[in-house]
């Protein structure tokens, strides 16, 4: 046999540390899972910025489904070893073997968090945009029904106080009584608040009552 040719590694020591690759797993879960994960969060009412139990809670899940695929690649003594991460309980519980596995809890952990911050801003920017929204419409549709109305409004007659005054042909008249205003060249119409001010004169002022009277022009 040639002594000079390589030698052949077998395979499994081609592959790489369980802890790398389950970090690498995991982070590519979190990247690729986020856009879900902050999904389901909105749609269960207002944004947990502060409440790391949800971020802990969708951690725990993904770490739970990436250990068990892993599990089943490796022999007996590392799947020992990759328990170890899912029953880690935090620093202060840890035994020294358990810290290297914090890391990659705390690195979840974070990136997660990031989003649901940066998805609480982007959710309260989105809510001011939309009352704003709402406000500049309620104020258009108002002021679009006033100025229906203002067009739309019935001048009554001074007079009779039954009548509707109306205007035609530069000739004003009651509808039921026998006033008749000539506006003549004038062009005095109903709109330019002329009658209106007539009207409020007529009833506010008990003491004084305006009289008409036809005349060839108004001067």
């Amino acid at each position: 046999m040639d002594s000079t040719r390589p030698r052949r590694v077998p395979n499994k020591s081609c592959r790489p540390d369980w802890r790398e690759e389950l970090r690498t797993n995991c982070m590519k879960r979190v990247k690729n899972d986020r856009v879900h994960l902050l999904w389901k969060i909105r749609t269960q009412g207002r944004l947990p910025a502060k409440d790391m139990k949800t971020v802990e809670s969708a951690v725990r899940n993904i770490i739970s489904d990436e250990v068990q695929k892993l599990k089943q690649c490796v022999d007996g003594k590392e799947a020992q070893e990759i328990d170890v991460i899912w029953e880690y309980q935090g620093p202060q519980e840890a035994r020294p073997a358990e810290f290297e596995s914090e890391d990659i809890l705390l690195e979840m952990e974070r990136l997660l968090y990031e989003d649901l911050r940066e998805e609480t801003i982007r959710k309260e920017i989105e809510d001011l945009e939309e009352q704003d929204a709402y406000l500049a419409q309620a104020i258009f549709d108002h002021m679009q029904l006033s100025e229906e109305g203002a067009e739309n409004a019935k001048l009554w007659c001074p007079v009779c106080k039954q009548g509707e005054l109306r205007e035609t042909n530069n000739l004003i008249r009651c509808s039921l009584c026998k006033l008749r205003l000539d506006l003549g060249e004038d062009k005095i119409s109903c709109g330019n608040g002329w009658l209106m001010c007539i009207w409020n004169i007529w009833t506010e002022d008990a003491n004084y009552r305006p009289s008409f009277a036809y005349r060839t022009c108004l001067g």
